[in-house]
């Protein structure tokens, strides 16, 4: 190759050459060359923020952010005091204050400790390794069965399902503390004094959740716990084990939890009952042992089945407020070996549950029932149906034995029960419709209160504010009972009602009334040692408190058709004064064990003020026709007057007591319907007049014989006496 440049090419001859030299054309101006300084400067930048940010997120607010690394679902507010974080060392949070949904805060831990890195948390791990919470602190606010948290643990129920493998977890607390307080779900702050006293504090030496990919469970979990406040000797113990759902797949997977629950105060669980016991305060104590199997369906539901256990329940409800002020009677129900067994589906959010079976077994009756239960968080709205048993002896043992005597029955049983409406009642929730339980009511044969009863149906229907009580078929001996009542239920108590009308045709008089309610109406035939005869009752419309002091008014009339009674307790002191009068006349006695007898007619009744008065009851005892008013108290005081005209030919035919015609004894009792107390002044009274009224019908006859002249106008002379 030659070094020297090749010529240029020669000019075509149609090329003209310019006359004068052509000027060279301007170069383009030349970029500066870049420096090596300013291109690394970013990523220097980048680098020093990256080896900077544990320290960034330590000493600042993002420190807040790493709770929300771990659950996204946490409310928002969450604080640490300070914190330790390293991309390639354990992260320690000191000091944890998160909020509930209300912005109040709710749980503290001195100390929380993750065993991954930042870089492992930030790339999105699928181990968390271990997690220790120091010294948790839970402030569990609860309002009509709706707690602080439920928002929460709606978020976790309602995620969406997951697209990979769930991470790997050691969850483990230490020396945590749960505090429930009844206290309104408001956005405002109550002042520490002014918070109402805690329900209960509950002290958790430990609980751990482990989950694992090779264990024969995703996840399990203990927990003990010991209730401080109200104090329980014997620690809570629970245990679950949990299968967790495939990636991509929804809801909280399968398992199994069980707790075993030696002792616990109602008092803990009041604000979940209350809202069902219309404002009465809820105590006592109760044994609990629990496992439910929890089962995903191919429909996308949870299959639920539960074995509730209940060895030992003390239930006891506050006496109610009365219309007037006062208080009633509490209430208080004692069984042992309570049980319910249950299998269902439904979703995580109580929105709908259908079971299968719902098996409840108790020492008075049991129970199988099958339906729907729709908005377990809310109104829990039911739509069952089902059937139930009862031992009426051990029904009858729940009440006081003075009442349970006198009610027998034989062969008790129930229809068919259904149960359809809203059992809860929400404050600012409309029910979505009223509550109502209905079953049928038979019996072979019955005895209540001295009113016998065979064959017997009868529908009773709750509807949530009364229980109506509807006669199918109720005979009482061979009468009808005819009244359809009502129990009216409210916060200052019960109410029966009645809306008048006839309540009993054609009844017989028995013994057992005569012991029971028959003496309260009128104490002579109530206390008799035999009765026989018929009446009907009718009444006017009423309303009874069925709780001391049972407040109210009831009137009506009893239709005596006829009876006759044997004489009782409270009759024999008044034949001792009646044998008195016949011997003050100088009559024999001819009442000894005399029966008594009623000839047909109305009694008018009332009840007000805690007595029953009775007007104008006659009553026969041979020649004596008695006439009784007054009252009987519920306490069994009396309080009543009979009064006895003299018998007409007790007085004929003997001038001597001819000024005692029409003259009547009053006979007052009081004292008890077991130990009545006769007044006996009005003998004295009555004797005393004997005296007055006869002398001063000898000295009428004398002057009228005197002024009864003979013919020839000499005096008649009186009649020789027989000596």
């Amino acid at each position: 190759m030659s070094d020297t440049l090749p010529n240029p090419p020669e000019p075509t001859p149609t090329e003209a050459r310019p006359a004068t030299p052509a000027e060279p054309a301007p170069s383009a101006p030349r970029k500066p060359r870049k420096s090596g300084c300013g291109c690394m400067f970013p990523l220097l930048l980048l680098g020093l923020l990256i080896g900077f940010a544990p320290r960034i997120i330590s000493q600042t607010v993002l420190r807040n952010q790493v709770p929300a690394m771990l659950m996204a679902e946490l409310p928002p507010g969450v604080e640490i005091g300070s914190a330790t974080v390293g991309w390639s060392t354990p992260i320690a949070l000191n000091d944890v204050v998160i909020p509930d949904d209300q912005g109040h805060p709710a749980l503290r831990a001195k100390h929380v400790t993750l065993s991954v890195s930042l870089w492992e948390l930030a790339r999105g791990v699928d181990d968390y390794g271990t997690i220790v919470i120091e010294e948790p602190q839970l402030d569990l606010r609860v309002e009509k069965g709706v707690t602080n948290f439920d928002r929460f643990l709606g978020r976790l129920s309602g995620g969406s399902p997951s697209t990979g493998p769930l991470p790997q977890i050691d969850l483990q607390i230490k020396d945590g503390t749960v505090t429930l307080r009844e206290e309104p779900l408001t956005t405002t702050k109550t002042p520490e004094a002014e918070r109402p006293a805690p329900l209960a504090i509950v002290h958790i030496p430990r609980a751990g959740m482990v989950s694992s990919t090779t264990a024969a469970h995703d996840l399990t979990g203990q927990l003990v716990a010991a209730i401080q406040e109200p104090a329980v000797e014997l620690p809570v113990k629970a245990d679950f084990h949990w299968d967790l759902p495939q990636a991509g797949v929804g809801g909280i997977g399968n398992g199994q939890l069980l707790a075993d629950v030696p002792s616990l105060p109602l008092k803990v669980l009041a604000p979940w009952i209350e809202p069902y016991t219309s404002g009465r305060a809820v105590s006592g104590e109760f044994a609990l042992r629990a496992a439910m199997d929890v089962v995903p369906s191919p429909e996308g539901q949870l299959l639920i089945g539960a074995d509730v256990t209940l060895p030992r329940v003390d239930f006891r409800l506050s006496a109610p407020v009365l219309t007037d002020g006062s208080l009633g009677q509490p209430y208080r129900w004692q069984g042992t070996d309570l049980q319910l067994v249950a299998e269902g589906a439904g979703d995580l959010a109580g929105k709908l549950v259908t079971f299968e079976t719902v098996r409840l077994r108790t020492p008075i009756a049991n129970a199988d029932f099958r339906g729907t239960v729709a908005d377990l968080p809310g109104q829990v709205v039911c739509d069952l149906t089902g059937t139930s048993n009862i031992d009426i002896q051990e029904l009858l043992a729940l009440i006081p034995p003075e009442q349970a005597q006198n009610i027998q029955f034989n062969n008790l049983r129930l229809g068919e029960i259904q149960v359809q409406g809203p059992l809860r009642v929400m404050s600012g929730v409309p029910p979505a419709a009223p509550l109502r339980v209905s079953t049928d009511l038979q019996w072979d044969a019955a005895n209540f209160y001295g009113f016998t009863s065979k064959d017997a149906l009868v529908t009773v229907l709750y509807t949530g504010e009364a229980l109506e009580i509807n006669p199918h078929r109720l005979p009482i001996g061979s009468g009808q009972w005819v009244a359809a009542p009502r129990v009216e239920f409210g916060s200052a108590g019960s109410s029966l009602v009645f809306a008048g009308g006839p309540v009993l045709e054609g009844i017989e008089f028995t013994p057992e009334m005569s012991a029971t309610w028959l003496r309260y109406v009128s104490p002579l035939l109530g206390s008799s040692t035999s009765i026989e005869g018929r009446f009907s009752l009718s009444a006017e419309p009423a309303r009874i408190q069925l709780a001391p002091p049972y407040a109210g008014q009831f009137s009506g009339v009893l239709e005596i058709e006829s009876a006759q009674a044997g004489p009782g307790p409270m009759v024999l002191p008044i034949l001792e004064s009646i044998a008195t009068v016949q011997s003050m006349l100088g009559r024999k006695t001819t009442l000894s064990n005399q029966k008594l007898t009623v000839a047909p007619q109305n009694v008018p009744f009332q009840y007000a003020d805690g007595r029953v008065a009775h007007q104008n009851l006659q009553v026969g005892m041979g020649d004596v026709l008695l006439t009784s008013s007054g009252s009987v108290g519920l306490d069994e005081t009396i309080d009543f007057q009979m009064t006895m005209p003299l018998p007409n030919k007790w007085t004929e035919g003997r001038p001597l007591l001819a000024g005692l015609k029409g003259e009547s004894i009053p006979f007052l009792m009081a004292g008890t319907l077991d130990s009545p107390q006769l007044d006996r002044r009005a003998l004295g009274e009555f004797g005393q007049r004997i005296g007055a009224k006869g002398a001063a019908g000898l000295l009428d006859g004398l002057i009228q014989r005197r002024q009864e002249k003979v013919e020839n106008g000499t005096i008649r002379p009186a009649p020789r006496r027989n000596r």
